[in-house]
């Protein structure tokens, strides 16, 4: 700039600071909401062009000049890139990050066109489109969308159990901290068409969910969630007031969980539970033709996500209501989406093997467990009944001969047990399978703790410690949550998760065998939630692939589980709490996502 003299009222020069004027690169739209523009000068850019309803793509010629002369400065928003945001030093990497986002695979040109965008309402009450409209074929995430710094990370916490403070500068941030989680960019904008009332806390929530978490619902990995999960589901949440709220929740208890702070303590966890429960009974009051799948949806992932990060009772009080709802339809199979359907199906089982009681929702429990002609051989798995041998699928699976043994000898355990429980099995039968359980116990029990053709064979260990808890339970007749040991338990956990994921989700039978035989034992550790966890994301990928090949494995252990202990057997198991929120003894997986990279990661576009 020059400084030109001039005079003042009393003669006296005076330097006259004159500004340059800098030409705009940025289209008018981009500056309003702070984003990085790719300036396609011939034809709306990209920000623009993904924007419903349209709007002006428009570039001025300079830009307005500041009143402030003298002191004209550039102001330079750092974008930080996911991969160096996660480079820290807690040592904790996790393909969570590494998965391409569902959303992709659901929004078209940015969002749907039948829904208006909100401008003066923040009301969630916006009647969803059907999900079978949806678009759904992949579109890739605009790279030029950045940050917006204005988010702050402290809302509301909790000062004690049932009592809230709004002012969280009374507390320290080191107890109730929130983890962070950015709400700008593309976040905000999908909130604006979304049935949802429009904020920065319902941003950040329901962009971790739709990138980090719903791909873990059909994928043991998180990568590559199959199109037919993705292309129903996240369109039939995204598009409901009521089931979009499930989405928040999902994100609010692992947040709180990532964060090593009781959900019952968490002001978002608390905040999304209240008013997820709040909509439902609305809706189930006022809506005319009864109870809606997006009603039985929403209790369902109340009663999943209890069970994974809650305690007993109340994931048992949520199954019931939803037996209850779900009983004003005709039972279960009067659902006609069957998605829905199956997710229910999945729940029942996995939190009834869990807490080792019985299914709610499935009638057909009485129903005799069919031995399958055919299924997928890489669906194949201990707890399911066949005449093929491990030993023959070797190739297939990718284990060896050590490894294959142990399973065959777990299956025989599954087949005796299944036998045995029927009332017509002579006795002479009877004593001739336990005398065959018991050998089986006593070859696994004196079989090498590591494989010794393959000393790291990791798969080799954790089958071998997961068929000697199964099989010490089945000699005992006594439940899976008793017959296990704490030493054997962390010999499991040390040796499984040296696995990768991606490993199990080759062998995706054996890996459900292991997650449903530890559970029980687990479910009020802090190692239970991965259990958990894995469990519901394992059938759903199983499901996907074969469903009769996964409800035959989950109807076979479920019967195992029947004769061990439990109902049957008039044996009272123990109601426990929720699992302590603290590190586990054995460590953590190397993929699980601890609270140092959750709070690395940048949640811009």
């Amino acid at each position: 700039m020059e400084a030109k003299p001039g005079l003042t009222s009393d003669g006296s020069q005076k330097r006259e600071i004159q500004t340059r004027q800098r030409a705009s690169t940025s289209c008018t739209e981009c500056r309003r909401r702070k984003q990085k523009c790719n300036q396609a000068k011939d034809k709306p850019c990209n920000n623009c062009a993904r924007r419903y309803p349209p709007v002006p793509c428009t570039y001025g010629s300079f830009r307005k000049t500041s009143k402030y002369k003298e002191s004209i400065i550039d102001l330079k928003v750092i974008e930080t890139k996911l991969e160096e945001s996660e480079s820290d030093d807690s040592g904790f990497s996790s393909p969570i990050y590494e998965i391409e986002s569902p959303l992709d695979q659901v929004f078209q040109h940015g969002l749907p066109q039948a829904q208006t965008q909100r401008e003066n309402s923040s009301s969630d009450q916006t009647v969803p489109l059907g999900f079978h409209d949806f678009p759904v074929k992949s579109v890739p995430p605009d790279e030029d969308e950045i940050r917006d710094e204005d988010t702050s990370s402290e809302d509301v916490v909790v000062a004690r159990s049932g009592q809230y403070n709004p002012e969280p500068k009374s507390h320290s941030r080191s107890e109730y901290e929130r983890t962070s989680m950015d709400g700008g960019g593309v976040a905000m904008e999908l909130l604006e068409v979304l049935p949802i009332e429009y904020n920065v806390r319902n941003a950040r929530l329901f962009k971790f969910f739709a990138n980090r978490l719903s791909p873990f619902m059909s994928s043991i990995d998180g990568s590559g969630p199959p199109a037919s999960f993705t292309s129903q589901w996240l369109p039939f949440v995204t598009q409901s007031p009521i089931a979009i709220h499930v989405a928040i929740l999902s994100a609010a208890y692992f947040e709180a969980a990532s964060r090593n702070v009781d959900v019952e303590k968490s002001i978002d966890a608390i905040s999304s539970k209240v008013k997820l429960i709040t909509l439902i009974n609305e809706h189930i009051g006022g809506h005319g033709s009864g109870v809606s799948d997006e009603s039985i949806a929403a209790v369902m992932s109340l009663a999943s996500n209890e069970s994974i990060y809650s305690d007993q009772r109340s994931t048992m009080a949520h199954m019931r209501g939803l037996r209850d709802m779900i009983q004003t339809r005709g039972g279960i199979d009067s659902i006609s989406f069957g998605l829905l359907r199956k997710m229910l199906l999945r729940t029942d089982y996995q939190i009834a093997s869990t807490y080792e009681c019985e299914v709610v929702l499935d009638s057909s429990r009485e129903h005799p467990i069919p031995v399958l002609k055919s299924f997928p051989l890489e669906l194949d798995s201990p707890i399911l009944q066949s005449h093929i041998p491990f030993a023959d699928l070797v190739t297939v699976h990718k284990i060896n001969n050590e490894t294959a043994r142990i399973l065959d000898d777990t299956r025989s355990l599954t087949v005796s047990v299944l036998r045995m429980s029927g009332n017509d099995v002579p006795l002479s039968k009877r004593d001739k399978m336990l005398a065959g359980i018991h050998s089986i116990h006593q070859k696994l029990s004196s079989s090498p703790v590591t494989n010794p053709n393959s000393p790291e064979d990791f798969i080799y260990q954790a089958c071998r410690s997961t068929a000697i808890i199964y099989s010490s339970a089945i000699l005992t007749r006594t439940p899976l949550s008793i017959s296990c040991t704490p030493h054997l338990f962390q010999q499991l956990w040390k040796s499984m998760w040296r696995v990768p994921l991606q490993r199990w989700k080759q062998i995706p039978g054996i890996f459900i065998w292991i997650l449903l035989v530890a559970s029980p034992f687990a479910r009020d550790k802090p190692e239970g939630r991965f259990f958990k966890a894995l469990t519901p994301a394992t059938t759903m990928a199983m499901g996907l692939i074969d469903w009769d090949t996964v409800m035959g494995a989950l109807k076979g252990f479920l019967a195992v589980q029947r004769w061990l202990g439990g109902d049957l057997r008039g044996v009272v198991l123990p109601v426990r709490g929720s699992a302590a929120l603290r590190t586990p003894e054995g460590g953590l997986p190397a993929w699980t996502l601890s609270e140092a990279s959750v709070n690395t990661i940048s949640y811009g576009a």
